[in-house]
């Protein structure tokens, strides 16, 4: 340490730049200076230590004593010098500097690093007592302070407990005290771990220092570190009683050249060793660090190397650039070499030099395991060892060889038949000395020979080339053969190195090229030269094989088979049988096949074949081969199934085959099978006087003897012949060709295609030049017979043979990806006319006919071409593209041969379907199309009518406008009838008499909309029609036909189709004596001519009984006429009527009134006057024509009206233009006479009405007002908000505008002012008594809509009034949700339940009994014609007794029956029995789900609707109609139309809750949900009901 000092003070004098240049250079080469806390570097210390110079008789030592507060450190070094002290005070000029050995620390800074704990170091050494302080700035670092000497011997107390001596002389002391941090106890654990990690290994490569101690003073710990160099180089270090042996080489080296200033360097290794009990010293191989004279970092090296490295600062790793650096290490090779000696120099392995050279070898590093700088050492190393003798062979302590040069895993097995000289002689090695152990890693690496099979190949190769094979003999062959499946067996069960594991097929392969196997001709051969085979004496062959070489001679006298002396030499008495098995698997492993027939196939006859020798040999052992083939595929031989394909392909391609055209190769020209074979077809019938060439294989091969003794027969020789390509008909063979440019821009547009490149568009193609010829002979010779045949021949062949070959794919499309096209096969099939048509004597393209399918057949029946004879192949029919749909196309262009002739067989079901096809196809098409079918068509009529649609017949082909799609009159159909088929009909055509309804039933829209068939008969025909009627049938039989005919006229005048010139028209006909067409009552035909009389029409028959006595007079005859039919006489009938000349009987009839008794009409007026204001907001709404009409006139009818009240009224009728007057009266109850209303006091309401409003259609009644103004008068005496309310909602007639004058009959009828609305409303119930029924304002039957729902039904049992009851109980009836029903679990509920519904009787009874509310009721229509009928007086006076339930299998189920009568009910109970019904269930869902969510709808006063309750739920709104009845054993009610309607569009929010009101002592409620649901699980049943009387009366 005394350098520092020197170092310090000499360039603190000698430096003229002074200590400021001196503090700068120190701050850029050390970072750490102005850091506090981080730590001194113990090493720097060891360092500086052993740069020291000791006295000779003094052990080197170095002590580190750490206090709390310092750490002081003891050196028995001679001292410092002034020199020394000098140095210490300038940076980077150190006393070691230009040493030529070399120091440890030359940068000149060492020292310095002693800043990093501390900032005073003191020095005290040899008269010395100086200190560096910092604290007074930074010149404290070169500028030294004179201290006072410090108590050396006290330090020296300290450390007398351990070894050291007490006279020694520790003549340099430095103390260290701690910076301020480190002072409190921040760091002490990292300084002394820092102290404890020091190895003894540090003492290895110092130059002086022979000892370094440790005393912690906080701890008590002492360590002591101490070397000794032993005998044979071995250096041993210990600490305490750990002891490590170490051998050191060092190389001494000239630096001269690489560093000027450093004359020689040294470079050492130590090896880490262990010395076991015996003597012998084992290998340490863990990593160990590189030094340079101090331990650095480990590099992954398993020994220690050591140098003057060029190191950083930091003293952490070597200095990669530094070429020093690098110089250094490409000397460590070479130095590694030469440890080798050592090892073999250390007596304990003199005697064995192989344990020396394995010890040795394991300290070898290899590739990977060393990083950083020394990461390039193990190739170097290994490079060094590949080219030095470093390895014995066997039997050698001296002489040293190569690696390369030696074999190793070698057994003594191997000596005996591969000596030392032959293995040398023939491949250059020698044995590697079996003591030396080398992993398989390193001897690879090192380049050390692997014995394996490719060594023994390898030697017999050599042998093999040199003709040694013959002096060697059978024995050394079969010994090489066991050797070599040793190896093979070692290698599979992992006992070789890893190196020989990759046994690959090349090794069996080279085998294959050396001739070294010994053949029975007692030559030597290869399997490169041809098959070999065992003898057969080895295997026990079988029978079935030995019976086929016994069958084939020549075959077997050409086989090469293996020496078998060759297997005796193997069979020692030992292990003969095994011996002789191991020869046998390796030869079978080389490739000496067993002799079986397989193996044959392609080891002998494929290469003969191949080869050509087949052509220079006899045709017998040709023919042997095939057969041997043949027999060999009958076999069950496994290989074959695999190898099946290849064989008969290598067969196929170059073997050939005996026909009628001498030897030929089946791929070369295509062969056939002759009759003799097995042919089905004659095809020498088809190609006769063709110019083909035919050929059919030879039937020698069926005659052969080989044949014929191995049972060969004909199904196998014919299947096999399939195989070759031997075919029936044409060969359809496979080429690979481009589509071609063309093709391939048209298959652009193919979404498969389109990404496609022209390299793409090669394919697989199929051709067939044979069916090219036939089919250009069949159609240019167009001879229909071979055309049938081929077709037929083809049918049944297809599937089997040709179907695959339709189509080619692309070879470079994915396979997904691929869209099958045409091949040329297929195209040349479908590219020649030469099918024949079942409809003419040509030859056609297939495209151009259809195929008899049902499809085609059903729309184009028997008259289409289609292909002969019918093929039954489907795929056939696909491929060569026969129609088996119709095209729009082809529909027309049948449809326009079959209109060139004269008559068509055809079906109308068949028509239909052809005419529908169309129809269809042209929904799809254009307008063009459309344009040109329209002026094509023609519609098909059969001459016959009378047969069934399905039947085939003949018929012709009709124009559209010759046609009428139906007749509504249905004359057409009665003229057809009578047998007449075609009618005269306008502008001289012809129509037939059956329309196109009857027979195209379906096609309506087509025929008329798109053909321009008549919709109906134009009105123009009509009178030829009708002219043509009365030819044939009398007046009475066609009467209702000619009303038809006449609603037809009247439609077509109406909706502007026939015109007022077209009724002119008829006129003038029908004015014509000839024109007899119109029916009269007496049966005659007449016309309007002046010579048949006045002519009327009537739909009444009294009226016309009346005048029918009269000659001159002819009515009209209708016929029978229904409801409808005479509304529309008397509607567009009577004006049509009118137009043409005929009155109706009635206009020219009038009324005359008779009366007696007239009487005081005040009431009545009253009336008529209150009903007026609502006729006329009905008329403004549903009339406003004739309500304008009046306005205009002043409404001066209404004005005039008045009413007479008289006791009789009569009327009687006069004719007017005739002087005959009717005497006979007609007593009737009212009648409007001009504008006076006449009416008896027994009239109804009705009958006026409907009297009244012919004051407002010309004289004729209008039933629906009389209805509207009935319903209206029912509410006469109601307050006028409820009548207002049931008119505008119910009745949805609104009020009159403002502004309309309101009317009223003037004041000639004043009411007597005593009468008032109230009386006059009680005369008019009791004048005009109506059942209680609700208004329906729809009528319409059956209901349309379903729902599903439940029904659920309570029973409530009244009990006696003796029976108690808790007075305490609530007044409401509290419900509990279960399935809808009231649960009977709860008594007080029961209790409840009882008094509230004896209290709801009793008050809906006195209610009912006091209340002068008056409550309209009348009638309306029912599904069931009944009423509900009280059985009597209903007395409630107690309360019910149980509560139960009534569930869908036992509703209704009541043992006793009401007859169903339809009579009028007792009208003051019925009223009583339906309001008190309504009260109980308005009352039982009120305690079922509170008031607040039940309304009763009729509580004031019959509203008309539907539904008597709403009952608001959680889910829905419900609507419950309630029916009552007093009858226990009554199970039926009566419902309106308006009800059901509701009921089926409500469906589950829609019940009717039937209430059972039977006795003094029980009520039943019962509720049905959704009875339309009910009525369709025939839970319940609707029923009409008849009235009195025989149904016979009924007319419908």
């Amino acid at each position: 340490m005394a350098f520092f000092l020197e170092e310090l003070l000499s360039m603190l004098t000698l430096t003229p730049h002074g200590p400021d240049r001196d503090l700068r250079w120190l701050k850029n080469e050390l970072g750490f200076v102005e850091v506090e806390d981080e730590w001194i570097d113990d090493e720097v210390e060891v360092q500086n230590a052993d740069d020291n110079n000791y006295q000779e008789n003094v052990e080197p030592t170095l002590v580190f004593i750490v206090h709390s507060e310092r750490i002081v450190i003891l050196n028995n070094e001679l001292g410092f010098s002034d020199k020394n002290i000098r140095a210490l005070c300038d940076v980077g000029n150190s006393t070691k500097k230009g040493s030529t050995g070399g120091y440890i620390g030359q940068k000149g800074i060492g020292f310095k690093s002693v800043f990093r704990i501390t900032d005073a170091p003191e020095i005290h050494s040899n008269g010395f007592h100086v200190k560096f302080d910092i604290t007074e700035g930074q010149i404290g670092f070169v500028l030294p302070t004179i201290i006072p000497p410090c108590d050396v011997g006290y330090y020296t107390s300290v450390i007398n407990n351990s070894d050291q001596s007490d006279s020694t002389a520790w003549n340099t002391c430095i103390v260290l005290p701690f910076k301020l941090g480190l002072k409190q106890g921040k760091g002490h654990s990292s300084i002394i771990s820092m102290f404890s990690d020091l190895h003894p290994s540090l003492l290895l490569f110092l130059h002086r220092l022979n000892c370094i101690v440790f005393k912690s003073i906080i701890e008590g710990k002492l360590i002591i570190m101490r070397r000794k160099v032993l005998s044979d180089g071995i250096v041993m270090v210990s600490q305490g009683a750990e002891k490590l042996c170490w051998l050191v080489v060092s190389k001494s080296l000239e630096a001269s050249l690489v560093r000027p200033d450093v004359q020689t360097t040294k470079i050492a290794m130590a090896f880490p060793l262990e010395q076991s009990g015996n003597g012998d010293y084992v290998p340490l191989l863990d990593q160990q660090p590189v030094f340079a004279f101090l331990p650095l970092r480990k590099y992954g090296l398993k020994f220690i190397i050591q140098g003057d490295f060029v190191l950083p600062s930091s003293r952490e790793e070597v200095d990669e650039d530094s070429a020093w650096n690098q110089w250094l290490l490409s000397e460590m090779p070479d130095l590694f070499v030469l440890a080798e000696k050592s090892f073999c120099a250390l007596s304990c392995f003199k005697d064995n030099p192989a344990k020396a050279i394995t010890t040795f070898m394991s300290f070898v590093p290899l590739v990977g395991e060393v990083h950083g700088f020394f990461s390039p050492l193990p190739r170097m190393i290994l490079s060094k060892l590949r080219m030095s003798n470093c390895l014995l062979g066997e039997g050698s302590t001296v002489e040293r060889a190569p690696p390369f040069a030696l074999l190793r895993n070698w057994s003594k097995d191997l000596q005996t038949f591969l000596t030392e000289d032959l293995l040398l002689q023939h491949l250059g090695l020698s044995y590697l000395h079996k003591d030396i152990r080398l992993s398989d890693t390193l001897a690879r690496a090192m380049g050390v020979q692997e014995f394996g099979p490719r060594t023994l190949i390898g030697l017999l190769s050599s042998i093999c080339h040199g003709n040694g094979i013959n002096v060697l003999g059978l024995e050394w062959i079969s010994s090489w053969l066991k050797a070599f499946h040793v190896t093979l067996s070692d290698n599979s069960s992992g006992h070789l190195s890893s190196g020989n594991a990759d046994i690959k097929p090349d090794l069996f392969d080279s085998l294959g090229k050396i001739p070294f196997i010994p053949l029975s001709d007692g030559s030597y051969s290869s399997l490169e030269k041809g098959p070999i085979w065992f003898p057969c004496n080895i295997f026990n062959m079988g029978s079935q094989d030995e019976n086929v070489f016994g069958n084939l001679p020549g075959l077997l006298a050409e086989l090469r088979t293996v020496n078998s002396l060759l297997f005796s030499s193997s069979m020692t008495p030992a292990i003969k049988e095994s011996s002789a098995a191991i020869v046998v698997k390796v030869l079978e492993r080389i490739g000496v096949q067993k002799l079986s027939a397989h193996d044959v196939i392609r080891s002998h006859i494929f290469p003969s074949i191949y080869d050509g020798k087949t052509v220079n040999k006899n045709m017998d052992l040709t023919i042997e081969y095939l057969i041997y083939v043949l027999f060999h595929l009958q076999s069950s031989c496994v290989v074959c199934k695999t190898e099946r394909g290849e064989i008969v392909h290598g067969l196929k391609k170059n073997f050939t085959l005996l026909t009628n055209h001498g030897s030929i190769c089946p791929t070369v020209e295509p062969i056939h099978f002759g009759e003799e074979f097995g042919n089905a077809f004659n095809v020498k019938e088809l190609v006769d006087n063709m110019n083909i060439k035919w050929n059919e294989v030879d039937t020698i091969y069926l005659k052969h003897p080989s044949s014929l003794s191995l049972s060969l027969g004909l199904m196998t020789w014919r299947e096999f012949f399939q195989e070759l390509g031997v075919t029936d008909f044409v060969q359809v063979n496979q080429v690979q060709r481009n589509i071609g440019v063309y093709a391939f821009s048209h298959l652009k547009c193919s979404p498969c295609y389109q990404d496609a490149t022209s390299v793409d568009m090669l394919v697989n193609d199929w051709e067939s030049p044979e069916m090219i010829s036939i089919l250009s002979s069949l159609s240019s010779n167009k001879c229909l017979q071979k055309s049938r045949y081929l077709l037929e021949i083809l049918d049944k062949m297809w599937d089997d043979s040709f179907s695959a070959k339709a189509r080619c794919q692309s070879l470079f499309l994915a396979n997904e990806q691929k869209e099958p096209l045409q091949s040329s096969f297929m195209k040349c099939i479908v590219n020649f006319k030469w099918v024949a048509c079942s409809i003419d004597e040509e030859v056609h393209y297939p495209k151009d006919l259809f195929y008899d399918c049902e499809l085609v057949h059903s729309l184009l029946g028997a008259g289409a071409p289609y292909a002969a004879p019918l093929v039954t192949s489907k795929r056939l029919v696909e491929d060569i593209g026969f129609k088996v749909t119709v095209t729009l196309d082809d529909a027309l262009k049948v449809l326009q041969s079959w209109r060139t002739t004269d008559y068509t067989v055809a079906s109308v079901s068949q028509m239909s379907k052809f005419y529908t096809y169309i129809s269809e196809e042209l929904g799809k098409s254009d307008e063009k199309i459309i344009k040109k079918v329209k002026e094509d068509v023609s519609i098909f009529i059969p001459f016959s009518y009378n047969l069934d649609h399905m039947d085939v017949v003949s018929g012709a082909f009709m124009l559209p406008h010759q046609l009428y799609w139906h007749d509504p009159t249905g004359c057409l159909n009665r003229i057809r009838e009578a047998g007449t088929s075609y009618i005269f009909a306008n502008e001289g055509d012809y129509t037939p008499s059956i329309t196109l309804d009857v027979l195209y039933s379906e096609l309506h829209d087509f025929l008329v909309n798109v053909c321009g068939v008549y919709e109906t008969p134009p009105s123009c025909h009509y009178f030829q029609i009708l002219f043509h009627l009365s030819s044939i049938a009398l007046p009475s039989e066609v009467a209702l036909l000619v009303f038809k005919l006449m609603v037809k006229w009247s439609n077509d005048l109406n909706s502007g189709v026939c015109q007022d010139e077209d009724v002119l028209e008829l006129k003038e006909k029908l004015l014509k004596p000839e024109s007899t067409v119109l029916p009269t009552v007496q049966d005659k035909w007449v016309s309007l001519h002046p010579c048949f009389g006045s002519i009327y029409w009537s739909d009444d028959e009294k009226l016309i009984n009346e005048y029918a006595h009269l000659s001159n007079i002819n009515f009209l005859n209708f016929g029978k006429l229904d409801e409808g039919e005479k509304e529309l006489l008397n509607g567009q009938v009577a004006i049509l009527l009118k137009k043409i000349g005929i009155p109706e009987l009635a206009e020219v009839v009038s009324r005359e009134a008779i009366f007696y008794g007239v009487a005081d009409a005040t009431k009545e007026a009253f009336l008529i006057n209150w009903i007026l204001p609502y006729a006329q907001r009905y008329l403004y709404k549903q009339h406003a024509d004739i309500y304008f009409k009046l306005k205009e006139s002043g409404f001066l009818r209404i004005m005039q009206l008045q009413v007479i009240l008289v006791e009789k009224l009569y009327y009687r009728n006069t004719l007017q233009g005739n002087s005959s007057t009717k005497q006979k009266r007609y007593e009737c109850r009212s009648l409007l006479e001009e504008t006076r209303l006449y009416t008896t006091p027994h009239a109804d309401a009705h009958t006026m009405f409907l009297e009244l409003s012919r004051l407002f259609f010309e004289g004729t009644p209008d039933l629906q007002m009389a209805n509207f103004l009935y319903i209206v008068a029912k509410e006469f005496g109601s307050a006028e908000d409820e009548v207002e309310s049931l008119v505008v909602n119910n009745l949805e007639v609104p009020l009159l505008p403002k502004g309309e004058t309101i009317w009223s009959l003037d004041g000639s009828h004043k009411l007597n002012p005593e009468v008032s609305s109230t009386q006059a409303a009680s005369v008019y119930k009791r004048q005009y008594p109506t059942p209680r029924k609700k208004t329906s304002a729809k009528l319409n039957w059956p209901p349309t809509k379903e729902s599903t729902l439940s029904s659920n039904a309570v029973h409530l049992k009244i009990p006696n009034e003796k029976q108690s009851v808790d007075a305490s109980a609530g007044d409401g009836l509290t419900p509990t949700e279960a399935d809808g029903m009231i649960p009977t679990s709860s008594e007080e509920n029961k209790s409840n339940a009882y008094k509230s519904v004896r209290s709801l009787l009793q008050s809906a009874t006195e209610d009912i009994s006091s209340s002068s509310m008056q409550v309209n009721r009348f009638p309306t229509p029912s599904l069931s014609a009944t009423n509900d009928v009280s059985s009597g007086s209903m007395l409630v006076e107690s309360l019910p007794t149980s509560v139960s339930y009534l569930h869908e299998e036992t509703l209704l189920e009541f043992k006793n029956r009401d007859r169903l009568l339809l009579e009028a009910p007792e009208e003051e109970q019925s009223y009583k029995t339906g309001r008190l019904g309504e009260m109980v269930a308005y009352k039982f869902f009120c305690h079922k789900l509170g008031q607040a969510s039940v309304r009763w709808i009729n509580e004031k006063s019959e509203m008309g609707l539907p539904y008597d309750l709403v009952v608001e739920e959680e889910i829905a709104t419900r609507y419950v109609e309630v029916k009552a009845t007093s009858s226990a054993t009554k199970d039926w009610f009566s419902i309106s139309t308006n009800e059901w309607n509701c009921a089926s569009e409500k469906g589950e929010s829609y019940s009717i809750a039937w209430v059972i009101l039977s006795s003094q002592s029980d009520a039943q409620v019962h509720v049905f949900n959704n009875p339309l649901k009910l009525c369709q699980q025939k839970l319940l049943q609707l029923a009409i009901l008849l009235p009195k009387g025989s149904p016979n009366s009924l007319q419908f």
